[in-house]
């Protein structure tokens, strides 16, 4: 049975600063698992995948606001630790509810977000294959490659190990910023990219 993932979630978390402070002291304690297809190519720059499993995050609002504070604390280079259940307000206020507040949250359909997803994908991989074979230049294999949790992957690996079941919640679907917030039969999955260009 798919979720409903629509601008409703956001605004229900809006709404309710104290489902969304629940939320996130979930989050504090929920593992996600971050996928990293990294090229530090100033147009192209990394896309990034983070997933729990609905077992961990049982609706909609726990899986958006646990994928949301993985996000956060990966783009802002915070080790996970460094938030306690103290530090839970101050999260919510400066960073969380900003964000929420200025998503634009569209419905994506299953068929384009899964294009979207894979084809900047491959374009990225492709990316990464053709730097890695060219012997003119550094291929740094810290900092381009695909890389689970910050563990080098084998270059074959998946975009989406598994089909989306659910039109996605685009909280930004710019042609220089996706946030697609994505379901699976097992997942809940939130998709990161912006050019730096």
């Amino acid at each position: 049975m798919e979720s409903n993932l629509d601008r409703s979630l956001v605004e229900e978390l809006l709404a309710a600063p104290g489902l969304m402070r629940q939320c996130l002291l979930h989050a504090l304690t929920t593992p996600v698992e971050a996928l990293e297809f990294r090229t530090r190519d100033e147009g192209l720059c990394d896309a990034r995948f983070y997933y729990c499993g609905k077992a961990q995050a049982a609706t909609p609002a726990e899986g958006l606001i646990a994928l949301l504070n993985r996000e956060l604390h990966q783009v802002e280079e915070w080790a996970m630790e460094e938030t306690t259940p103290e530090h839970v307000g101050d999260l919510m206020e400066r960073w969380l509810l900003p964000e929420l507040a200025n998503a634009q949250p569209t419905r994506v359909d299953i068929d384009k977000a899964t294009l979207e997803i894979t084809s900047l994908g491959d374009t990225i991989r492709s990316a990464i294959l053709a730097r890695h074979a060219d012997t003119g230049r550094p291929y740094h294999g810290g900092r381009w490659g695909i890389f689970r949790d910050g563990q080098p992957q084998p270059l074959d690996t998946p975009i989406l190990p598994e089909p989306l079941i659910a039109p996605a919640l685009a909280l930004q679907d710019s042609w220089n910023e996706k946030l697609y917030f994505c379901e699976t039969h097992d997942t809940w999955l939130l998709y990161s990219w912006a050019t730096g260009a």
